[in-house]
């Protein structure tokens, strides 16, 4: 089972990278508000 959850893991962010590269191109921006704003949340911690 630790095997299979493994390999489905590997397939999931193989899959996330694929989407977040195909994504990128056209939500830039806001990824760059987001991460922004992650930061700022951070800061205020």
């Amino acid at each position: 089972m630790a095997a299979m959850k493994k390999a489905m893991k590997a397939k999931a962010m193989k899959a996330m990278k694929k989407a977040m590269k195909a994504k990128a191109a056209e939500e830039a921006p806001a990824m760059k508000a987001m991460k922004k704003a992650m930061k700022a949340m951070k800061a205020k911690k």
